[in-house]
C-alpha cells in the first residue's frame, strides 16, 4: 500500500479514502500488475487528479476478477471455461501481466504440494509465505487434482513461455492458450 500511495503522490494524483486499499486488494501485491492497473487508472481519468473507489473497480476490477477467474478454471481443470476466460483477458489484460498472475499461482501451487508433503502446517506455511492458512487450506482442497510432479511440470511450461516471450520466439498469446490447453 505504501508503494502504491507513493506512486498516486508522485504523478499528481490524490486517492480518496479507502482508494488504496481497494486498489491493492484487487490487484494484490505483484509490483508488476500494480504499475500497469495504475496506469491504465492513470489514463482513464486523464486530467481528473481525484481518484475514487469507482473509478477503482471501473478501471482495476473487471482485468482482475478475468485473471482469477482464469486460475479458479485451470484448478477445476475447464479447459472450454478457461479457453473462454483467457479470450476476454486478451482483449483486455497485456500477455506478460498474465503470465504473471500465473507464474504467481502455480509457484503458490506447488509450494501447497511441497508443504503437504514434508508435513508442514497450513499456519506455518501461512506465516512463511504471507497467506492466510484458510485461503491455503482451500486451495489445497482443489489441488488434489494435481500430483506435485504435474504441478512441477506446469510451473516449468510457464518459465519456458516466460523465456519465449522475453525473446519474442512465439506468440505471447498462443504461449498461454497452449499453456492452458496443458494445464485444465
Amino acid at each position: 500500500e505504501d508503494w502504491v500511495r507513493g506512486r498516486f503522490s508522485t504523478i499528481g494524483y490524490s486517492p480518496k479514502s479507502g482508494v488504496v486499499e481497494l486498489f491493492v486488494e484487487t490487484i494484490g501485491t505483484n509490483l508488476r500488475m500494480l504499475a500497469q492497473e495504475l496506469e491504465k487508472l492513470v489514463v482513464y481519468k486523464g486530467e481528473d487528479k481525484n481518484i475514487t473507489r469507482q473509478d477503482v473497480e471501473v478501471v482495476a476490477i473487471s482485468g482482475a476478477v478475468e485473471s482469477m477467474q482464469l486460475i479458479d478454471t485451470l484448478r477445476r481443470k475447464d479447459r472450454a471455461g478457461a479457453l473462454r476466460v483467457l479470450k476476454v483477458l486478451e482483449r483486455d489484460e497485456a500477455p506478460q501481466v498474465v503470465l504473471g498472475l500465473l507464474v504467481s499461482q502455480y509457484r503458490l501451487f506447488l509450494q501447497i504440494k511441497q508443504a503437504q508433503a514434508a508435513g508442514i502446517s497450513f499456519e506455518e506455511l501461512g506465516s512463511k509465505i504471507g497467506k492466510h492458512p484458510f485461503y491455503l487450506k482451500k486451495l489445497s482442497e482443489d489441488l488434489r487434482a494435481y500430483s506435485a510432479e504435474q504441478l512441477k511440470s506446469l510451473y516449468y511450461q510457464l518459465q519456458k513461455a516466460d523465456q519465449a516471450m522475453k525473446t519474442g520466439a512465439e506468440a505471447p498469446w498462443i504461449l498461454l492458450e497452449e499453456f492452458v490447453l496443458s494445464a485444465a
